[in-house]
């Protein structure tokens, strides 16, 4: 039974993915084991907690959402550091650079 979970829990993955990309919309790496979905106009913790049950705000939940309301276009692919820098800093530390230069 687990593998089976493990099983739809990558293929709709792979369907998130195929849709929002399977490369950094920043710093364009491919590496799709650091790839995650980012909500283009923040607010992205709040979005999880309200669309998951009491503790539950793992991927699966946004990637079922996502496909449920047809890949809305709010959102986009970002490595895990490039998604981190946008929330720690407001944009991330790569366009910042591009920016300035």
């Amino acid at each position: 039974m687990a593998a089976a979970q493990r099983a739809i829990r990558l293929r709709l993955r792979q369907e998130v993915f195929d849709h929002y990309g399977h490369v950094c919309a920043c710093c364009g790496t491919t590496i799709e084991v650091f790839l995650n979905i980012d909500h283009i106009n923040g607010a992205g913790t709040v979005h999880r907690r309200s669309i998951s049950k009491a503790g539950e705000t793992d991927a699966t939940t946004l990637y079922r959402w996502l496909k449920k309301r047809g890949f809305p276009p709010e959102f986009q692919t970002l490595c895990f550091n490039c998604n981190m820098g946008k929330y720690r800093l407001g944009t991330c530390p790569h366009r910042a650079a591009a920016s300035a230069g």
